[in-house]
């Protein structure tokens, strides 16, 4: 996943991702850095969703 399809999942933008991520020590670290940005696990960030308490506004790629 992507910051924004993060974002997208919580409902937020992705500056207040990138202010979560620099923030919050547990949220996960990316599998890979590409030109386009950081890239995530689905599954590593839907288990930091609840494990924070966070509800997802959309569903994510995985459980979509």
């Amino acid at each position: 996943m992507a910051a924004a399809e993060i974002a997208q999942a919580l409902g937020l933008g992705s500056a207040r991702i990138y202010q979560i991520m620099k923030s919050d020590p547990t949220f996960p670290e990316p599998i890979a850095t590409l030109r386009v940005g950081k890239i995530w696990l689905a599954t590593d960030i839907e288990e930091w969703m609840r494990r924070t308490g966070r509800t997802p506004t959309r569903p994510t790629a995985d459980s979509g």
